[in-house]
């Protein structure tokens, strides 16, 4: 049977292979033991099975880490297996999955099927199972004087079952979540740090909404002042004020913690004016200048200047430029022969033609 005529009767018919695609397509990724518990079917039937599905290029796999010897096989769906199982022509297909990838993803297969067979024994009868994208929640959050925010959970799984507790039969969900605790403490302490990063990035872009609910316009003012670029550069230099935004943010109602937000945020808004002012008030001795003036003008309001004023910009006098003296030297005389009408007799010692002054209008003698 050609490919496309076994592609047209799963699409058709389903079957016992249609059903592998279904599988793979709920849960990702499958090694060949786990499709084979999951079916019921012999781990050499649905091998065979799998290999005519990949020779029709529905599905792929990998053996993680090494691709000879008894590893088993992870399968996963390409493109036009997802497509087939879907239905649409757009469909979630996948490329050749990393190795942490693979082994994640069948380690989160391997609770789904223990949960299944193995749950009953204990007082759990799975109804429903969601993995991946499927399970994530997500929901919009509204709280008084700050808006809406958006707020997603995204575990590797969420599972709903039947739960009987001494006769009595209740419904329960769960999330999943599956550590092989395969990074290290370096990566794990370089994501964290990250995670810090971006949220206190955050916070600074709500600048405005930030010195609202605080209720400290200079909370806004100090945020702005941080450079984007070097902004993440406080989490090591000022801890104590990332900490402080970062606690508050997360619980906006606690009001201990609403308290120490403004009173660091005032604290440092007052340090960085007053650094500021005695910048400014060294620079007076370069005159009255524009920039000067109008730093003052904004000092003067509460107002801290933005990052790129110095007082260098401020039009310090600069040291006139001494014309460097010239040089005689016998390398320098065939040089200077030939490099222009005048150079002859310039360095010879005679007298020069002046050359005419540039963008002069030709001279004129009036006779009478």
């Amino acid at each position: 049977m050609s490919d496309r005529a076994f592609v047209q009767r799963l699409r058709t018919s389903g079957g016992p292979s249609h059903e592998l695609l279904v599988l793979l397509g709920e849960h990702r990724i499958l090694t060949t033991d786990q499709l084979a518990w999951a079916t019921g079917a012999p781990v050499r039937t649905v091998r065979h099975r799998l290999d005519r599905l990949r020779t029709a290029s529905l599905v792929d796999a990998v053996r993680p880490g090494r691709e000879s010897g008894s590893a088993p096989r992870h399968w996963w769906l390409r493109i036009a297996g997802a497509r087939l199982v879907a239905g649409t022509a757009a469909a979630p297909g996948r490329q050749r999955p990393s190795g942490l990838h693979v082994a994640h993803a069948a380690a989160i297969g391997e609770v789904w099927l223990a949960v299944r067979d193995h749950g009953p024994a204990a007082g759990l009868a799975l109804r429903r199972w969601w993995s991946d994208r499927a399970g994530w929640q997500e929901w919009e959050s509204t709280r008084s004087g700050n808006g809406t925010r958006t707020r997603r959970l995204t575990p590797d799984a969420v599972l709903l079952v039947d739960v009987d507790h001494a006769g009595v039969i209740g419904t329960a969900a769960a999330f999943v979540e599956v550590d092989l605790a395969t990074m290290s403490q370096a990566v794990l302490r370089e994501t964290a740090y990250w995670d810090r990063v971006r949220q206190f990035a955050d916070v600074c872009a709500a600048g405005e909404q930030v010195a609202r609910l605080l209720d400290a316009p200079a909370a806004a003012q100090l945020l702005a002042h941080w450079p984007p670029a070097t902004r993440h550069r406080l989490l090591d230099d000022d801890p104590d004020v990332v900490d402080a935004l970062l606690a508050w943010w997360a619980d906006r109602d606690n009001p201990v913690l609403t308290d120490h937000a403004r009173t660091v945020l005032v604290d440092r808004h007052a340090a960085a004016w007053t650094a500021q002012a005695e910048q400014l008030l060294a620079a007076t001795g370069h005159g009255d200048h524009p920039r000067l003036r109008a730093a003052a003008a904004a000092l003067q309001t509460g107002r801290l200047l933005d990052g790129t004023w110095s007082t260098s910009c401020a039009g310090r006098p600069r040291a006139p430029r001494s014309r460097p003296r010239r040089r005689h030297s016998r390398t320098t005389g065939p040089y200077a022969t030939t490099r222009s009408p005048r150079s002859g007799p310039r360095w010879a010692g005679g007298p020069a033609a002046a050359p005419p002054p540039p963008n002069s209008a030709p001279t004129t003698t009036a006779t009478t």
